[in-house]
């Protein structure tokens, strides 16, 4: 069986994965076509992207091997089958197609009380063509489907017991085919988009916390050398040092964002190159480093600001996240509760018997997937002993492997070791003589114990020796724990989860605290260093504030540009189309002419031909 993805009609790549580059995004989208297989999902998994977001966007479709696909021929011929079965001439009412009086929803809710539904899902229907058959089969219900992706429009229902049928419809839709309904749907997409931006946000938090940690170190380094080179500096040289940062300064401030930061250092730099201090080192790279701790803090101040209103958000989503989960939950309980009786159905079953190696049940394949999917495929499941009874076709009351394999009965063989294997009823049944004696049957109803009742026993030959058969009737508890069933491998039907889960909020709140702390303590300690060299607090304010006018000033001139071709653009376009017309009014003009019989080209001034 090959499982894919389909991505919900109204969910798209671009929206659901915002924090992703151009090229990630167009690598999405080509695995995207023709929906998501499980190798794909793996490639993009190991290409770092999370592929939760479209599992809980999608809806999963699980291809068996021998199910045919249906065409348009075999939809309008069920049709008619179910029209002709499901008469509403057999059922009376008034003429309100949308109540419970209309016959043809009598003759529905009849249809779904012998499982039609799942049935058509069983036939290898997909959703859209099973809308369409029940729309051709009961035209009058109002129920139709509206695109080739299984949506549908379906009246309300006019009175209580009209609106049960309906939702009852929705539920068995639902049931059968394994998908959610459209609310169900537009919830999870909100808690993806939630989830996805949770992500997004614990990605740049986290960054920030490095960046902000890293930061503080070099900062803390940084004026620990300054302290510690302005001990033995010889006074001349801090005034050196005092003189050239101020006129800098005053250059750089008075630049209006011509001189850069880097240029501002720089020129320090060449100020007081060839000064060194007592330790060797250059005057001016002690000088420029206690600059670029002045910088830096006010980069760290920034970025602790940043960190904090992230934070705030991802609170905030998180506690959004968690009103939607709840809503969604709500949702599919009632869901859950709709299609009780789909689910949750009693299942009268296994029929089988045992020898000393081993233990043989047998089951119908309905999905032909070569497995077992659930327990409704176990033989009996619907209708007891009678189901064995009815695939002895030449009624001589024994049921053959070749007659079981004809009704494509097959066996589920558990070994003493606990594991299973499929194999068909002929590859058990050997000898010409094996099968099951239909006319051995008796009924016995004895407590088994663990909630399983022994119903009957029958005799059965198994490569020519007489075995003692079974037919019971077990909790659900008790086959999953002894059978292993595809659905609950897939997570579909009653095994089926709510992946929809609540990303985990990343909570920076205790290391802002230790973060403003240590700013505060590298602002106290930068204040020393300047200090110590004989600068005051005002020219490491003015460091910070011209740097950061410049910021403001590059802004502003990129924004003013940007403004600028867009507006030259617009006088182009305008430019163009007062042309355009003004060509057109012309041409108008010509045509008019030449319809009047007039010559564009004639001239009243031209002198008159010579005779």
């Amino acid at each position: 069986m090959t499982t894919v993805y389909n991505l919900n009609g109204n969910v798209k790549i671009a929206d659901l994965y915002k924090g992703l580059t151009e090229e990630q995004i167009q690598s999405i989208e080509e695995a995207s076509s023709g929906g998501f297989t499980l190798d794909e999902l793996k490639s993009l998994e190991e290409d770092g992207i999370d592929t939760s977001l479209i599992k809980n966007n999608s809806t999963k479709d699980t291809q068996g091997a021998g199910k045919s696909k249906k065409g348009d021929g075999d939809v309008t011929a069920r049709a008619e089958e179910i029209k002709a079965k499901y008469n509403k001439t057999a059922f009376s009412g008034g003429s309100d197609p949308y109540s419970a009086s209309n016959p043809e929803l009598q003759a529905l809710n009849s249809a779904m009380d012998d499982g039609i539904i799942k049935i058509l899902a069983n036939e290898g229907f997909t959703k859209a063509q099973i809308l369409s058959i029940i729309s051709q089969a009961f035209p009058s219900v109002g129920i139709a489907p509206t695109g080739t992706d299984g949506t549908y429009t379906r009246p309300y229902g006019h009175g209580e017991e009209a609106q049960k049928i309906y939702s009852r419809f929705s539920s068995h839709l639902v049931a059968a085919t394994g998908e959610d309904s459209e609310e169900i749907k537009a919830k999870k997409a909100e808690l993806a988009s939630l989830n996805n931006q949770i992500l997004s946000n614990n990605h740049e938090m986290q960054v920030l916390e490095v960046t902000i940690e890293a930061l503080q170190e070099e900062v803390e380094e940084q004026i620990k050398k300054a302290i510690e080179e302005s001990k033995d500096i010889q006074e001349e040289h801090k005034q050196k040092a005092q003189q050239a940062v101020q006129n800098r300064l005053s250059a750089y401030t008075n630049s209006n964002g011509e001189m850069t930061y880097e240029e501002f250092q720089s020129g320090i730099a060449g100020d007081l190159k060839g000064l060194e201090t007592k330790s060797g080192r250059q005057l001016s790279d002690v000088v420029c480093q206690l600059v670029d701790a002045n910088h830096k803090m006010s980069l760290l101040k920034g970025y602790v600001s940043d960190l904090g209103t992230l934070n705030d958000d991802n609170k905030a989503l998180g506690e959004k996240a968690q009103e939607v989960k709840g809503e969604l939950d709500e949702l599919v309980e009632e869901a859950a509760e709709n299609g009780a009786e789909d689910s949750q159905a009693s299942c009268t079953d296994p029929i089988g018997f045992s020898n000393d190696n081993a233990r043989y049940d047998f089951f119908v394949d309905t999905d032909n997937n070569e497995d077992i999917t659930n327990e409704n495929e176990f033989l009996g499941a619907k209708d007891g002993f009678s189901e064995m009874k009815a695939l002895d076709t030449d009624n001589d009351g024994k049921v053959t492997a070749a007659e079981m394999d004809a009704g494509n009965v097959k066996v589920i063989k558990t070994n003493k070791d606990g594991t299973q294997e499929i194999v068909k009823a002929s590859d058990v049944f050997t000898n010409a003589s094996d099968g099951i004696n239909l006319n051995s049957y008796q009924s016995t109803n004895q407590d088994l114990g663990e909630g399983n009742t022994l119903l009957g026993t029958f005799s059965a030959t198994m490569n020519g020796q007489d075995m003692k058969g079974y037919q019971t009737l077990d909790s659900n508890d008790w086959l999953d724990e002894n059978y292993e069933f595809t659905d609950e491998v897939e997570g579909k039907g009653r095994f089926a989860q709510d992946i929809s889960e609540i990303e985990q909020v990343h909570d920076s709140s205790e290391k802002i605290n230790i973060f403003t702390l240590k700013n505060e303590e590298l602002d106290t300690e930068l204040g020393k260093a300047w200090n110590a060299w004989g600068f005051s607090e005002d020219m490491a304010k003015s460091i910070v504030d011209a740097t950061n006018a410049q910021a403001k000033r590059k802004g502003e001139a990129i924004s003013a540009k940007f403004e600028e071709i867009a507006q030259k653009e617009k006088e182009v376009a305008q430019w163009s189309e007062e042309e355009m017309a003004a060509d057109r009014k012309k041409w108008e003009e010509l045509e008019t002419n030449d319809a009047d019989g007039a010559d564009p080209d004639d001239d009243d001034d031209d002198p008159e031909p010579e005779e």
